[in-house]
């Protein structure tokens, strides 16, 4: 299959470049689109361009009016929450509110929110259930002396209180936290960590904590 993959360099966390990858693994004809230019001549070139989520580089009005005339299959993946205030509606999302038009544009968009399907057919969005990528050859972690008891990654702050409160419970009953990306009181705080570097560091701790900011 002919396949354009439209989405931004992002060279600390490459999830849109590990699918581009596995696609080349699996035989695909994939090219790289980042411009007008180039989505236009994929999208008469190409059997089916997959764009990364949000607007995927592109501006999005001029997106939507190009998904008038397009020629081949367009599908959108989203790696992020769109609902990220659940239980509200999708509409009173402020993000769902921006980005509607153009996931009404896709032949099909992959979400994170099995639950909310039917929710986003009600808004004329073609969506089915998908998960975020990763890397096919991400190495198993290995087993390495013990530092902490708990090893928590991701990064912190207003939507992500869930995490700060699984932490402080756990330093509460005296377990050896560590937070990578983020610090918080009472357990060690480690840098931001990226992808390939996650299975060693995750070897050094006996329990391994990551929780979204939806966990349903």
């Amino acid at each position: 299959m002919r396949i354009g993959c439209v989405y931004t360099d992002n060279a600390n966390w490459p999830k849109f470049k590990w699918v581009h990858e596995s696609l080349l693994n699996l035989g695909h004809q994939v090219r790289i689109v980042r411009t007008f230019e180039e989505l236009t001549e994929a999208d008469a070139t190409c059997d089916l361009l997959l764009f990364q989520h949000k607007n995927a580089g592109l501006c999005q009005p001029d997106l939507v009016r190009f998904s008038k005339q397009k020629h081949s299959v367009w599908v959108q993946w989203w790696f992020d929450l769109l609902a990220v205030n659940y239980p509200d509606p999708l509409e009173k999302h402020p993000r769902f509110a921006w980005i509607s038009q153009l996931l009404r544009a896709m032949d099909a968009v992959f979400v994170k929110e099995r639950p909310l399907l039917s929710e986003y057919r009600s808004h004329e969005i073609n969506a089915h259930y998908l998960d975020q990528g990763c890397p096919a050859n991400i190495k198993q972690a290995p087993d390495l002396p013990k530092l902490w008891d708990v090893l928590l990654f991701g990064q912190g702050g207003e939507y992500y209180r869930q995490r700060a409160a699984d932490i402080q419970s756990l330093v509460g009953a005296g377990q050896k936290v560590a937070w990578a990306g983020h610090s918080a009181q009472g357990c060690e705080s480690l840098p931001w960590t990226h992808p390939d570097e996650l299975p060693s560091l995750c070897g050094q701790a006996r329990f391994v904590l990551c929780v979204d900011r939806r966990h349903d």
